[in-house]
Parts: C-alpha cells; sequence; structure tokens
C-alpha cells in the first residue's frame, strides 16, 4: 500500500465496508486541492497548531534591493511582489509568530498590491496577531502595500510623505469620489478651504500610486490562474519544472519539538503531543500530495507525449484507469491527483484533465471526441458566409484528414458547441 493509496478488493463489492480512516481522508481531501484552496487550508492550520511554522528559506535569498531600484526595471531577483514582501520580512527582527502569520497573509495580497480579505479564513480575521501583522504588513514597501481598499491605500502613502498635509487626508478620507470626478466647486463649497490650498492637495493626491503593486504584474504571465507544472521541449525530451507555490512544505518548530521532549508538565506534554501528532500528518500529506500528482503528470506526458513534441498537438483516446494502471493507485486517487491542477506549454495553460481524451467508435476507426470537435470548429471558424458548409461536406474534409465520422457525429457535436446548421448559418 504505496504512498498512501488505498487498495479494495474486488470481493468488498458484496456487503462488506470498506473503512477510511481520517488520517486517510485528510489526505486524500488534500490531494484534491487546488494551490488556493491549499493555500487558505494550510494557512489555517499553521495559526491552529503552533508546531507548524512555514520554511525560513524561501527559494533563493537575493541581495538586498530598494522600491526605487525596482521600478526603475531592476527586479534584483524578486519576480513577484509576494517573494519581495517575504525578502522584507525576513530582514526585520520580529517575533517568530508574527513573521509566520505576516508571510502566510502576502498569500493573498492580489497583483495591484492589495489585501484581498475576502479570501482570508475567519479564524485569521479575527485572531489577535492580525492587526499587529496588518500593521507590520502595511510599512513595508511599495508605499500603500497590503491596503484593503483604495481610501487606506491612499491614506498610507499619505503617511510616508515628510510633510504635513491636512487637507489631502481629509478629501482622501471623505470626498475622494468627488476628486475622481473633478468637482472641485463642491469640495470647495464643502470644505470651504481656499482655492490654492486645494489645489496644493489634489496635486499631492494625483501623485500617489493608487496600484502600488503594479510593477511586478507584467513579470508574472498567470496572474489570475498559476500553473503547478511548467514544460517546455528541449532535444525532444519533455522538461517538467513543479512550481514551489503549488506545492509547498510546512516545516515542525524546533522550539516546540525540544519543549514536547524536555517538559515535564503531563498536560504540555499531552496537549504538544497531538499537534506534533497532527503537524507530522499535514506535512506527510503535502509530501503525497507533490508525489502523486508529478507521477500522475510523467504518465499522462508518456501516453500523451505526442501532444508536446509534435506540432500538430495530436491527443491520443486516454482514460483515468489507463494512467492509474501506470502508477500503481487507483483510478479515484488519480482522478483527486489531476483536480485543479494546470501546466502551462509554450506560453498556454492547460488543465491536466484536458489530456484524459474520450474515444468513440465510429466506421470502424477511434478517434478522439475534443479533437474531432476541434476541427469542426475550425472547419466552419473558416468557411465562406455566404455559402456555409453542410454536415456532408464537413465528414468528406474529416476523412481527407485521417477522421473518418459519420454525418450524425457531425451533427451532434457541431449541436454541443452550439453552432448552427449550414441553413441558419446562411440566414445570418
Amino acid at each position: 500500500m504505496g504512498n498512501g493509496e488505498i487498495h479494495a478488493s474486488t470481493n468488498l463489492r458484496m456487503e462488506h465496508s470498506f473503512y477510511l480512516s481520517p488520517k486517510m481522508l485528510n489526505s486524500l481531501h488534500i490531494l484534491q486541492m487546488d494551490s488556493l484552496s491549499l493555500e487558505k487550508h494550510i494557512a489555517e492550520q499553521v495559526l491552529e497548531n503552533p508546531v507548524l511554522e512555514y520554511p525560513a528559506a524561501y527559494r533563493k535569498q537575493p541581495q538586498k534591493i530598494s522600491w526605487e531600484e525596482i521600478l526603475h526595471g531592476d527586479s534584483g531577483g524578486y519576480d513577484t511582489l509576494e517573494f519581495f514582501l517575504q525578502d522584507q520580512l525576513s530582514r526585520l527582527k520580529l517575533p517568530p509568530k508574527i513573521r509566520n502569520f505576516c508571510r502566510m497573509l502576502t498569500r493573498f495580497v492580489d497583483g495591484n498590491g492589495y489585501l484581498q480579505t475576502e479570501g482570508i479564513p475567519e479564524s485569521c480575521l479575527n485572531s489577535p496577531l492580525f492587526p499587529q501583522a496588518l500593521q507590520t504588513l502595511q510599512s513595508l514597501e511599495p508605499p500603500g502595500v497590503c491596503a484593503r481598499d483604495l481610501k487606506e491605500c491612499l491614506l498610507l502613502q499619505l503617511q510616508r510623505i515628510d510633510q504635513d498635509h491636512p487637507l489631502a487626508a481629509v478629501l482622501i478620507d471623505n470626498y475622494l469620489e468627488d476628486v475622481s470626478k473633478r468637482s472641485f466647486a463642491k469640495i470647495l463649497k464643502a470644505t470651504g478651504a481656499p482655492l490654492e490650498e486645494l489645489q496644493d492637495a489634489l496635486q499631492i493626491i494625483l501623485q500617489l500610486n493608487p496600484r502600488p503593486g503594479a510593477a511586478f504584474i507584467s513579470r508574472n504571465k498567470t496572474a489570475y490562474l498559476h500553473p503547478d507544472f511548467i514544460l517546455s521541449v528541449q532535444d525532444d525530451h519533455i522538461e517538467v519544472i513543479q512550481e514551489e507555490r503549488s506545492f509547498p512544505s510546512l516545516a515542525i518548530s524546533d522550539y516546540y519539538m525540544k519543549l514536547y521532549r524536555t517538559t515535564e508538565d503531563p498536560e504540555v506534554r499531552q496537549y504538544l503531543q497531538e499537534r506534533v501528532t497532527a503537524a507530522k500528518q499535514l506535512v506527510m500529506s503535502l509530501e503525497n500530495r507533490k508525489t502523486t500528482t508529478r507521477r500522475c503528470l510523467e504518465a499522462i506526458l508518456q501516453f500523451q507525449k505526442g501532444f508536446f513534441l509534435n506540432p500538430s498537438r495530436q491527443l491520443v483516446p486516454l482514460t483515468l484507469e489507463k494512467v492509474a494502471r501506470a502508477v500503481d493507485l487507483h483510478s479515484s486517487t488519480v482522478s483527486r491527483a489531476i483536480s485543479g491542477k494546470y501546466l502551462e506549454f509554450e506560453g498556454k495553460v492547460y488543465p491536466l484533465k484536458k489530456f484524459f481524451a474520450r474515444s468513440i467508435r465510429d466506421t470502424g476507426e477511434q478517434v478522439v471526441a475534443s479533437q474531432i470537435r476541434e476541427l469542426i470548429r475550425q472547419i466552419i471558424g473558416n468557411e465562406d458566409p455566404n455559402a456555409p458548409m453542410s454536415d456532408q461536406q464537413i465528414v468528406w474534409l474529416l476523412q481527407q484528414s485521417g477522421n473518418s465520422v459519420s454525418r450524425r457525429t457531425v451533427a451532434k457535436y457541431r449541436e454541443q458547441m452550439g453552432i448552427l446548421s449550414s441553413k441558419q448559418r446562411r440566414k445570418l
């Protein structure tokens, strides 16, 4: 029973029940999580279990570089805003709990530099550590980072300016919409401020940056969808890079492990024993998720290597059962492993599920259903709009490319894609 895999005998189909321990269920639950769900789960676990902590080292540690250098194009090794914030945190003298809490929160900072609180677990937001961690993050570079909305972002930047600008703060706090609409007469009437003072305050506000994290967006091709694997082809060989963000690691605190081994208080020892056991199970589940997903990907690549090596990008019929046999896992485990996982290849991001193409039998030849649909879409997309092709004409074209399908199959796939018949397309 390798890698936490569960094998059920066919004899259990009768009236026997198959028991899954809580440990097994939790491991399977983590296996099928996508990267965002896993980040949230880990954040909750780190808060609830003091024995767990994020690893001290985050990739390579670049030399310290100023925010001004980054603005002028020198990334200094900081390919993401998250990494830039992590490095600044590592240079501050902070209590371990606050540093770990801050590191967790950086995972919820969007590309513009705003802290997306709606994605943070409630247990984190209600934690007594949250206010101090938030204050720490908002003190980092770039100015305004980790604000929760535009108003807070601009006020944070205003506080960094040496001179005192009370009217600018009032405008941001109470008249931001009027400022954006250039309703100066309305602002003058409401504030009673002299025109010259108002102009100075507006000039200051216009110099503030509403998107403090935007300098990093161009460096992140997949700002909203992060691939779990990045593939490239080198000398007819498929190279695979496994993204660290999608497969995070956790460490067990040396401090608490030492306390667990040395404490003479039975209650403390019992509490730490439970926490250490839970921590070890989570660390093992994360490692199992990493290795199992990688094994499944490598099997997929073996079956679908023609897609990556040949310009035609042809898929072959592939089922979960076939991959399961190749990696000696149950098909349900393979299904969990590929769920919500993506790979990037030649600038495009594909879900792993894409490579499990259903096959059909039609006129004695086996073809891939998804491939036929795409060919039909391309044929219709290139047709003369004044003389749309009939389903039978599409059949002939498909046959010329070596795909023998019936007119009935073409009609079915066309309708599934929401494409009208040739007569209806002609009317349009």
